[in-house]
Parts: structure tokens; C-alpha cells; sequence
């Protein structure tokens, strides 16, 4: 009888050895940030724009260009990022005068919180947006409008997945001197509605 009452306290202390590993491997926390390394350019008359395939599904969610337009006061080169299908990018108010009536894209601080939440003066939306707008009058004249003028920025993101929302990031650069678009990395939560900190490549 001792033996087995032993025997069965073995058995019992085993279980909740077992019991206890399991629970603090549950607690452990895990990483559900994809970041990516990237580096591909665009750049005016390249004949194919940046295409993003943020969950490497086959499908593209985001592409990145660089347009010219032009009229009698002078020309408009527009860089830009094109949300695709249901998928989203925080921007300011649509500008009519605009090509496609771009908004200037929101640059995000360095781990600003990324999330449903939009300022005033700003908004989700499935639209074109402007990175950086370089405008060249007739005389010669030079200004540029936008948040990405000669910087390396983030944008916000929601990517949907499944119907889900994944919030994340691109870091994108645009050089005044070649005005070549950078795709520099970016990254975005597996997890559907965990909002994401601009810049952040694990939790």
C-alpha cells in the first residue's frame, strides 16, 4: 500500500512539473511583427512601379511610383503609393489639383503608435497618396510639398488579411538630387487589430 501510494505521488508531482512547464511556455512572449528588408528603387519612366506583397501571398497590397505632369505654368513630379484593393494608408484631406487627387501621405515619428486612431486633419483611405510633389514653375522656380522631400519617413498602413485588419509600416526614402524612390524595409502585426509602434521590427 505505501508503494503504491508512492508510486502515486510520483506520478501526481510529474503532472504538475509538466502542468507548470506548459503554463510559463504560454506566458512566454512571442514575436508577430513580419519586418522586411527591402531596397528596391523607382524612379520617373521605370516601366513598373514598386509592387508590395506584404504576406507574400501572391497578391500585390502596395505599390510605390513616380509620375510627371505638366501644364502651361510648368510641371509636377509626383511621388507616390497606391493602396491596393482593400487595403489602406494614412493620409491628409484628397487635394482636388492634384493628379488622381493625391493627399500628402502622413509621416510617422519614429514609434508613434500606429493604430485605428487618425488626427482631425487626417484620414484611412484606399486612395493614391503623395509621398513628396517636386513642382518646377516656368521660370525655373523649385518647391516641394509633402513630408518626404530629401528624407527617409514611414507611412502607416492597414493591411487587411481575410477581412482582417494588420496594422504596419513602409519606410520609404526619396532623394531630391536623382529623385529615385527607396523602399528602405517595413514590417506589419500578424495579429489582426494589435496596433503596431512606427519602426518597430518585433514586440
Amino acid at each position: 500500500m505505501k508503494n503504491n501510494s508512492f508510486l502515486l505521488f510520483i506520478i501526481l508531482s510529474g503532472v504538475l512539473i509538466i502542468s507548470g512547464c506548459k503554463e510559463d511556455e504560454v506566458m512566454v512572449p512571442t514575436n508577430t511583427i513580419i519586418y522586411k528588408l527591402d531596397g528596391r528603387t523607382v524612379k520617373l519612366g521605370d516601366p513598373r512601379p514598386i509592387a508590395v506583397d506584404l504576406s507574400e501571398d501572391g497578391l500585390v497590397d502596395f505599390t510605390l511610383f513616380v509620375e510627371l505632369t505638366a501644364n502651361s505654368q510648368g510641371d509636377r513630379l509626383y511621388a507616390g503609393m497606391n493602396p491596393i484593393g482593400a487595403n489602406l494608408i494614412k493620409s491628409g484631406p484628397a487635394i482636388d489639383e492634384n493628379f488622381l487627387n493625391m493627399g500628402l501621405l502622413v509621416a510617422e515619428m519614429p514609434d508613434a503608435k500606429i493604430d485605428f486612431h487618425v488626427d482631425s486633419s487626417q484620414q484611412w483611405t484606399a486612395e493614391f497618396g503623395a509621398l513628396v510633389i517636386r513642382n518646377t514653375a516656368t521660370t525655373g522656380n523649385v518647391h516641394y510639398e509633402g513630408n518626404w522631400a530629401d528624407s527617409a519617413q514611414m507611412v502607416g498602413i492597414q493591411h487587411i488579411i481575410n477581412g482582417s485588419v494588420h496594422f504596419g509600416w513602409l519606410r520609404i526614402k526619396f532623394d531630391k538630387m536623382t529623385e529615385i524612390v527607396t523602399l528602405m524595409d517595413y514590417a506589419y502585426d500578424t495579429i489582426a487589430n494589435q496596433p503596431i509602434k512606427a519602426g518597430a521590427k518585433s514586440n
